[in-house]
């Protein structure tokens, strides 16, 4: 604008890319967030675009995406799941993000700091690909043909307005007591601070136990 006034020269940009990573970009812009699509938490995105470029891989998936897709894949799950690992850790060699989670959670990375759920991830896919296949991939179409949004990650909310879709999973602080854990730091061994928590849940020691499993009470849940 005004005296900072600068032309970008966007066929310059697309041929310094190459054909087929500038027709990448829609599914790219729209999975790492949009004004339709939520993003990564943390995850800004120059380090997405890095990621993109120690995996190659994705490539392919990403133009995919950016088209007119009857539905996703597992295959294209699957090679999403590596990308998003990479952006929470690039020298982690796990292929599922659930895996993920567990790991990078174990070794004390807050939650908002780990990949989302599978589950979480596949409604995230179906939304961005309903906006970068279905709405940008029909860009030129006078009269675009759209599915149905309730079956692309869109549900409707109680305005009967269209909301995105986070998950069909539950809410984890009401059904997964395994996040119960206890705070000794070898192996459980009375007092110890939440034995009688981890009890009444029935639980035997989990890997989020400093003790991952090693209590001194083998006739006793803790």
């Amino acid at each position: 604008m005004k005296k900072h006034y600068k032309l970008l020269p966007a066929h310059a940009i697309a041929d310094s890319l190459g054909e087929e990573k500038a027709r990448a970009l829609p599914f790219f812009h729209a999975f790492h967030g949009c004004f339709t699509s939520s993003s990564f938490s943390s995850i800004e995105k120059k380090p997405a675009w890095d990621t993109w470029g120690v995996f190659p891989d994705i490539t392919h998936t990403f133009v995919q995406l950016s088209q007119v897709a009857a539905s996703v894949s597992e295959e294209q799950i699957s090679q999403l799941e590596r990308f998003v690992i990479l952006l929470y850790g690039k020298t982690s060699e796990r292929t599922h993000v659930n895996e993920a989670r567990k790991v990078f959670f174990v070794k004390g990375k807050q939650i908002d700091r780990i990949p989302p759920t599978k589950a979480a991830l596949k409604e995230h896919v179906k939304c961005t690909t309903y906006q970068a296949g279905h709405i940008w991939g029909q860009t030129l179409t006078a009269e675009q043909q759209l599915p149905n949004p309730g079956d692309w990650g869109w549900t409707k909310n109680a305005n009967d307005e269209w909301a995105p879709f986070w998950t069909t999973l539950p809410e984890a602080a009401k059904f997964c007591k395994e996040l119960l854990k206890c705070s000794c730091r070898k192996a459980c061994r009375p007092p110890c601070k939440y034995l009688t928590a981890c009890l009444t849940a029935s639980l035997q020691c989990t890997e989020l136990c400093n003790g991952a499993g090693t209590c001194l009470h083998a006739e006793r849940q803790c």
